[in-house]
């Protein structure tokens, strides 16, 4: 009906701009870009690093708030929530106790994954995989396969932001739905607009 359909373009304009002000908080508080040459941890030389690791509790929960959206969005349905150590598990944490699902506590030590003894998955159990950045989903599948021991289903993947660089394609060409709330490109565009980074940078 008009009214339905109404309603849902006022619901998607609202979730536009919650995304918008958060894309805007996130370059100008919280400072996520940082324009420095180095190595991912992925091994790919960048320009630039989009970075989540000491962000604000308040700020945790407007990210849990706007993922909210995106998993809707997209119909994921899952009992347990883990994250892609280290930058994956604090979202993670938060999601979970959104929907009122079981967090699960990936470990990493010289590049291997396990899960923390104190917590519990069983076969069946749907696991929504949550990570900051997705770059070429390497430490995705690494988190995956952590988990794979326990012949558990993937429900989908969500991060905070892609690089697009390779990774989405690929985890969806394995089967595996995932969805960002951002992509590095349209971050920078909104350092740009806050005057975060310059023109040349961005």
């Amino acid at each position: 009906t008009r009214e339905q359909r109404t309603a849902a373009v006022e619901l998607w304009l609202r979730q536009a701009q919650r995304r918008a002000r958060l894309a805007r908080d996130l370059v100008e508080k919280e400072h996520v870009v940082r324009f420095e040459r180095g190595v991912l941890s992925s091994g790919l030389k960048t320009p630039f690093f989009v970075d989540f690791h000491l962000l604000s509790p308040s700020m945790l929960g407007n990210i849990a708030v706007c993922m909210d959206d995106i998993i809707a969005e997209r119909g994921f349905s899952f009992t347990h929530v883990a994250g892609v150590p280290h930058g994956g598990d604090e979202i993670a944490w938060k999601i979970a106790r959104l929907y009122d699902a079981e967090y699960v506590c990936l470990m990493k030590n010289d590049g291997r994954l396990w899960i923390d003894n104190e917590f519990h998955v069983s076969a069946g159990d749907a696991v929504l995989i949550v990570e900051d950045v997705l770059t070429t989903g390497g430490n995705t599948f690494a988190a995956m396969h952590a988990l794979a021991v326990y012949k558990i289903r993937i429900a989908g993947v969500v991060a905070i932001c892609d690089r697009e660089q390779g990774g989405r394609t690929l985890l969806e060409e394995c089967g595996y739905p995932t969805a960002s709330l951002f992509t590095a490109r349209g971050l920078l565009a909104a350092a740009r607009v806050a005057g975060v980074v310059t023109e040349e940078q961005h």
